[in-house]
């Protein structure tokens, strides 16, 4: 059995758009400022298993700032926000050694929001030939 832990600090560049328009002459101004943002991670890994197969579950946490357009009625202000979204993973699966040569590899990514409202899965299977 093993358990274990993850962090993880991403740093990315992104650009914020402010749009104003001036009242007298009805002219729009658009200025861009450059934004350093960080998105935070952490998680937890737990596995069990022995020669012939293995299991593991896993939940994993981001916090992620992100420059979103500010949409009114559908349209596009030419404005933009910093928010932050949290977003949790959660991944369970396994691999099963079918013969001394066959392995099986399988697992499922779920994807929740805060809210934990489900967002998307992702299944994942690999068959490996192992050499000797």
């Amino acid at each position: 059995m093993l358990l274990s832990d993850i962090g993880r600090v991403i740093q990315k560049t992104d650009f914020l758009h402010a749009t104003t328009i001036d009242s007298t002459t009805s002219e729009s101004n658009t200025s861009v400022t450059k934004k350093n943002l960080l998105t935070y991670a952490y998680g937890i890994n737990l596995r069990y298993g022995s020669i012939r197969y293995s299991f593991f579950i896993e939940s994993f946490s981001t916090y992620e700032n992100i420059i979103k357009p500010i949409i009114v009625n559908g349209v596009d202000t030419g404005n933009d926000i910093e928010s932050v979204e949290k977003i949790i993973i959660l991944s369970y699966g396994g691999d099963l050694k079918l013969s001394n040569s066959v392995m099986l590899s399988y697992g499922i990514r779920t994807v929740v929001d805060k809210n934990l409202n489900f967002r998307g899965m992702v299944p994942i299977a690999a068959v490996t030939c192992l050499m000797k």
